[in-house]
């Protein structure tokens, strides 16, 4: 993840993955509505570049992350996705 001046970058693992968006784990929060972009890497493919946006963090401690919601999403990027969750 990247925010949406380009500066600084952090990595996260995903727990969970759909065509709207991602649970991402981590210990440090955004706040809900941060906006930020990122890129997204399915089995070693070209990264996919998304723009997004968090709704909502949690703070379990066996699950701690936060929620992430990408928007806009072209096309090519959905179906990627599509195609990595239906394999």
């Amino acid at each position: 993840m990247r925010d949406q001046s380009g500066a600084g970058e952090i990595e996260f693992d995903t727990l969970d993955l759909s065509l709207g968006g991602a649970f991402v784990k981590s210990e440090l929060f955004f706040e809900i509505g941060d906006q930020f972009e990122l890129e997204l890497s399915l089995n070693g493919a070209t990264p996919l570049a998304l723009h997004a946006r968090v709704v909502r963090t949690s703070r379990d401690e066996d699950r701690p992350g936060m929620g992430i919601a990408f928007e806009p999403m072209p096309d090519a990027v959905r179906n990627a996705i599509y195609e990595f969750l239906n394999t």
